[in-house]
């Protein structure tokens, strides 16, 4: 009766999975992943979110009520339609409530709808998680995949952008997902119909934010299995792909064939200012590969995780070669394209991430000893951690834009004339004259000038950007300098412990200049 009952029990056992043999560590993992993010989703709401989340969600809107080609259109549309269906869905479940008489507001809050992105967003990013977990499995193994998602989870950069309506994470997302079906073509009998799913996504990325080293895995692959003598690299695979990346990204972004001209203007224009930073003042670098590094090894990885990665790359390499192709050629080939430019943008970065993390996951896979294993993970976790959770934190923090707008309203005679930069508070038109002056361009402008145009106040929130490279922008930083020298420096707000933004000045043109006029 009792070896019955041990017989019994261990075959109980013996049918019961693992946790490394199964879903379970993902499914952790994931969740682990939604809470250190969830609760950002409503930084800045109800009024002061980030300029580029409000200026894609205008678009998006504006995709419902007819007008399909973007005003701005160098991201490419899909993330656009993709928003403009969020929206759609937001108003729907709203509209829903107020049939149930469950709420009595006549019209959908705007905030929703970015809480709502947002959402989506990390959904996103757990898509990339979820990709990084199933790819390292398959090329290498069950623990590697576990410290390679874990630590995709705890990437400072990319958590930060995980919690922003951007088009960065999306676009990352699909070209993860190509990468995924392209590694299942590459290891799993080159099945043609991977290939023609990793073809799908790889158009997608493209249609998301021009992704298009997303496609270089495809053809890495295809012709590592025609040189096994398994096919020809010029077949029918290989064409209805190239179908399939076309018909993806022109489907999705219509107007590139619709408004071609435009599409390309906007594209120029784009990669010109990101060349030139003249669109972006204060956040340029004169050589960007050690830039970027530097970011990454500080902060956007950590140094834990960065020197890891780094130990990882080589032995990868060397020990699954046709893998690291796939994985690094496109997203290293797309890290010295942006490096040319001069724009500091480490959000397009995010897609070196991907292999970075399957790297880490396995050197960390390597260590025999599981103990030790585990104790050096943990550690290197640590500080990109805290970082997440300080970043977190961050976020809760009132924006000072909130502070601005009251002290202005408070503090300022009703139809004043206010002359103010950009990504500023927002003023009511009923109760002051309003001229948006454009970024960092109160600089160019002479006290005089300013005066002639019966202008009573000045707000600048771009002067500090600048001082960090005083040789750069002496120039600019002189024109600041002279504004606040003529006229009444009457309240400038820094962000401190209990807020979070830029360094805002608020000057008063003084009377005794104005009477020169």
């Amino acid at each position: 009766m009792k070896n019955s009952l041990l017989i019994n029990l261990k075959k109980i056992i013996d049918k019961t999975p693992s946790p490394f043999n199964s879903n379970y560590p993902l499914i952790l993992i994931l969740l682990f992943a939604a809470m250190i993010r969830l609760p950002g989703i409503f930084h800045g709401l109800p009024v002061y979110v980030m300029p580029s989340e409000y200026e894609i969600l205008s678009m998006a809107a504006d995709c419902l009520k007819g007008d399909f080609i973007p005003e701005w259109i160098s991201y490419g549309g899909l993330y656009y339609y993709v928003n403009a269906i969020i929206i759609g869905v937001v108003k729907l479940i709203f509209h829903t409530f107020r049939i149930l008489g469950l709420t009595d507001v006549q019209h959908t809050p705007f905030w929703l709808f970015y809480a709502a992105s947002r959402t989506f967003n990390i959904l996103f990013y757990l898509g990339i998680v979820y990709v990084v977990f199933s790819i390292t499995k398959l090329a290498i193994g069950k623990h590697a995949a576990i410290y390679a998602s874990i630590s995709m989870t705890l990437f400072p950069l990319a958590h930060k952008y995980s919690l922003q309506i951007s088009p960065d994470i999306f676009v990352v997302t699909m070209t993860s997902f190509s990468m995924l079906f392209t590694t299942k073509y590459l290891l799993k009998n080159n099945n043609p119909h991977y290939l023609y799913w990793a073809a799908l996504f790889a158009g997608l990325s493209i249609s998301a934010k021009f992704m298009v080293i997303s496609i270089i895995p495809l053809c890495i692959a295809k012709l590592l299995v025609s040189k096994k003598g398994h096919t020809h690299f010029f077949d029918k695979t290989l064409l209805i792909s190239s179908i399939l990346v076309i018909l993806s990204f022109i489907v999705t972004s219509p107007f590139s064939v619709l408004a071609f001209r435009q599409y390309f203007i906007d594209g120029l224009l784009y990669a010109h200012n990101l060349y030139q930073g003249d669109f972006h003042p204060g956040i340029e670098q004169q050589n960007l590969v050690f830039s970027f590094l530097s970011d990454l090894f500080k902060s956007d990885i950590t140094p834990g995780l960065f020197v890891s990665a780094s130990i990882g790359l080589p032995l990868l390499l060397f020990t699954h070669r046709d893998f690291f192709l796939i994985l690094y050629v496109g997203p290293l080939l797309w890290f010295c394209i942006m490096s040319v430019y001069n724009v500091d943008f480490t959000y397009n970065l995010i897609i070196l991430l991907v292999p970075l993390s399957i790297s880490i996951g396995y050197i960390f896979a390597k260590i025999n000893n599981s103990i030790l294993r585990i104790i050096l993970f943990t550690l290197v976790c640590i500080h990109p951690l805290v970082n997440d959770i300080s970043s977190l934190q961050d976020m809760r923090k009132r924006d000072i834009r909130y502070a601005v707008s009251e002290w202005v309203n408070a503090n300022i005679p009703p139809n004043s004339h206010i002359a103010w930069e950009d990504h500023l508070p927002f003023f009511s038109s009923n109760r002051f004259t309003l001229t948006h002056i454009g970024r960092c361009k109160l600089a160019h402008l002479k006290p005089e000038e300013i005066v002639a145009k019966n202008v009573d106040y000045l707000i600048s929130n771009f002067h500090h950007a600048l001082l960090h490279k005083p040789n750069k922008y002496a120039s600019l930083i002189s024109g600041y300098h002279q504004l606040i020298d003529t006229f009444e420096l009457v309240r400038k707000f820094e962000p401190k412990d209990s807020y979070r933004g830029h360094t805002i000045l608020i000057l008063k043109i003084k009377p005794r200049l104005c009477n020169r006029k």
